[in-house]
């Protein structure tokens, strides 16, 4: 019994050594096979919590041009303006997006379709939004934008006057 407890004590003393010299060993990265590497998409997928965008892999030159010009345009306001014009872009209602000129209903709905935009300029390549519009909502965030026109109903056709009754003619006896 006296030489069972002093060997228990030592293999007991033995197990957190050999534990330890395991810690301290960097950990081997296991080779990755190249025939299990899942094929690149031929479009860049970037998801969010809720919607999958798909982003082409190339843009053309004229929406190129178009991304620049925005960027122009995004680059000429203030910290505080480019903040309002993000949180007008992510977070406006359909309302407050048709405050700015040149943006009804139709196009209010695609730019809420796009959310959300990483990048200002991003408004630009909405459906219908092209840089005219993309410098209004540039304006409206710096307060030089004029109002949006309001919606006037389409005016209706003149209302022809009547033709002037004919006289009842009588009844010929037979």
């Amino acid at each position: 019994m006296k030489t069972l407890i002093p060997l228990a004590i030592a293999f007991g003393l033995m197990i957190p050594l050999a534990h330890a010299d395991k810690k301290t060993e960097p950990a081997k990265e296991k080779p990755v096979a190249a025939d299990t590497k899942k094929p690149e998409p031929k479009t860049k997928e970037a998801t969010t919590d809720k919607k999958k965008v798909t982003k082409p892999a190339e843009l053309s030159e004229s929406d190129k041009a178009l991304l620049a010009d925005a960027k122009k345009e995004a680059d000429a306001l203030t910290p505080t303006q480019h903040t309002k014009l993000m949180e007008l872009l992510n977070k406006g209602d359909a309302k407050s997006l048709e405050a700015v000129d040149g943006i009804g209903e139709v196009r209010a709905k695609n730019i809420i379709a796009k959310r959300p935009f990483a990048k200002a300029e991003d408004a630009a390549m909405v459906d219908g939004v092209g840089i005219e519009t993309f410098k209004n909502l540039c304006a409206s965030v710096k307060g030089e934008a004029k109002p949006a026109k309001p919606v006037t109903e389409k005016p209706k056709a003149p209302v022809k006057p009547a033709a002037p009754e004919k006289p009842a003619t009588p009844k010929k006896p037979n």
